[in-house]
């Protein structure tokens, strides 16, 4: 199970790094970018807090 945190932590980058790609405009995050990437922050969070309340 040591292996799951690293591997969401490169998740969650590749997939920030590939939101944020695509939801620029002139160097700067839109607010469906923004709101996407808030979703994403959340949904990140939910899986690591039920993966470790799963796992004890």
């Amino acid at each position: 199970m040591e292996w799951f945190f690293p591997v969401l932590f490169v998740v969650g980058l590749i997939v920030s790094y590939l939101l944020i790609k695509k939801e620029t405009v002139n160097y700067s995050l839109t607010r469906k970018g923004f709101y996407q990437f808030i979703a994403l922050m959340i949904v990140l969070f939910i899986v690591s807090f039920g993966v470790v309340y799963v796992s004890n």
